[in-house]
């Protein structure tokens, strides 16, 4: 059969029609590589659906922000476990030397840290140079570094209490927005924009894979409530939005690289046990199961899921 790999696509009036042309070729593409009609059973692809090739992350690079703790260090185990080459960036060394130390042992891929400050452009430009005199290509871009800071009595029960609550607090200031969005929002979008020449080979470069970017927000950014700290959800709430949009300008460009979120429920870690306690912790769930504390293979796992197998995962999700 003659491929439509290399076949240009016909000059559509819409962008809807060319996004329909293309997903009609992948589809046709699809049903020819995987001979979903054939009856000749020595042509079947067993092998590809066994979890150790649907999972399979042995070879592949990943930088880890924030991955000397919490959800960063579940993903970099899961992901060094498994095989993979892992980049854990933070800002203090000493905490990712001991990371790579303690469950770099014994496993089949690695654990390497390497010291920035991703809230910094600069340093941010610096861990690109560093990364890319030892790789040449990135395969996974987990952005995960988050902080919580202050929290706010949110039940005041009439006007000028709430006013004193929120905006008379000494600690209700532009600045401590300023640093929660910094790290949270802004960290994202210029990790995932300096990296984009190292993404992009991994695609290229590997029949059956594409390179991705996983954005670690919360649900916190879906709810309606505060929860006491409002600069942490509102937060929290832009990365989801950003999420989408580098999603789009990626597509737009031309680039396959695929970019998702995770949005994990309560679990303990650094970032939730450094708030305040002056105010109690509530959570609003959005289901009934978001007030269970999430254990670590559930929120690896659920990366692993986002991370996928080839092109055909989704994005912007």
């Amino acid at each position: 059969m003659t491929s439509l790999q290399n076949t240009p696509l016909p000059r559509a009036a819409t962008r809807a029609d060319r996004i329909n042309t293309q997903y009609t070729r992948t589809l046709t593409e699809n049903a020819r590589e995987y001979n979903m009609a054939s009856d000749n059973s020595s042509s079947h692809n067993n092998d590809q659906f066994k979890l150790e090739s649907l999972w399979d992350v042995k070879g592949k690079v990943a930088l880890i922000t924030g991955g000397g703790s919490g959800i960063g260090l579940m993903a970099a185990q899961a992901l060094a476990v498994n095989g993979a080459k892992v980049y854990v960036v933070g800002r203090t060394g000493e905490k990712l030397d001991r990371v790579a130390e303690t469950y770099g042992k014994d496993i089949s891929g690695q654990i390497i840290p390497m010291t920035a400050d991703v809230s910094n452009k600069d340093s941010i430009k610096k861990c690109y140079e560093e990364f890319s005199k030892n790789e040449k290509h990135l395969d996974i871009l987990i952005n995960n570094a988050g902080i919580s800071t202050h929290t706010f009595n949110t039940e005041a029960g009439d006007a000028q209490a709430l006013k004193k609550a929120l905006f008379d607090d000494e600690n209700a200031t532009f600045q401590d927005w300023d640093d929660v969005f910094r790290t949270n929002v802004s960290q994202i979008y210029f990790m995932s924009t300096c990296f984009l020449p190292l993404l992009h080979p991994a695609t290229e470069n590997q029949y059956g894979w594409s390179s991705t970017i996983i954005n670690i927000c919360s649900i916190s950014g879906q709810v309606k409530t505060s929860q006491h700290h409002p600069q942490y959800n509102a937060s929290k709430a832009a990365t989801i939005h950003l999420n989408r949009m580098l999603a789009n300008e990626f597509q737009e460009n031309g680039l396959k690289i695929r970019v998702n979120s995770i949005a994990p429920g309560k679990r303990t870690t650094p970032c939730s046990c450094v708030a305040s306690t002056n105010v109690p912790c509530r959570c609003f769930p959005i289901r009934d199961d978001s007030r269970r504390i999430r254990r670590k293979p559930e929120v690896a796992h659920s990366q692993g899921q986002v991370r996928g197998q080839g092109p055909g995962w989704p994005s912007r999700q």
